[in-house]
């Protein structure tokens, strides 16, 4: 597995990413209007801040990651289904706590109500839900000082 920066040509992988990922989570809450999400994420897609998961030359999935003043703010991890229950998912998370840990810096999050699953993921791996509002979980991992 490894990383590389995204470019305008990977709209379409994030795009489709992002329909068999999220829709399972966004269709309870708002409704699937694919036409609305398209132009949602076309607004969001900004190949500077997003990293593209490959295994050898195949891209399987994204990362953002967004250091901040005082926080780093994992906004969003996404892998296809046919890699996902795999631990990549973790493996990744880990690597940005320890990054995290280097910088002596909280990391912060949001996850959908309806992802049962990613906010499991982010508790076993140490986070703690912070806030609680709309569709949203706020959850933060705060690291000791070195």
């Amino acid at each position: 597995m490894n990383f590389r920066d995204a470019n305008e040509f990977d709209y379409d992988f994030v795009k489709n990413l992002h329909h068999l990922t999220l829709k399972e989570y966004i269709e309870p809450i708002w409704g699937w209007d694919e036409t609305e999400q398209d132009q949602a994420l076309r607004k969001w897609f900004n190949p500077a801040k997003v990293k593209i998961i490959q295994d050898i030359n195949k891209e399987i999935g994204i990362v953002v990651v967004i250091h901040r003043q005082k926080d780093i703010f994992f906004e969003s991890i996404s892998i296809i289904p046919g890699y996902q229950k795999q631990g990549l998912g973790t493996k990744i998370i880990k690597n940005i706590i320890d990054e995290a840990k280097k910088k002596q810096m909280p990391i912060v999050l949001q996850v959908l109500k309806t992802n049962h699953k990613a906010k499991k993921l982010y508790e076993r791996l140490g986070f703690k839900v912070y806030d609680d509002k709309n569709e949203h979980f706020y959850l933060k991992l705060d690291l000791p000082e070195a």
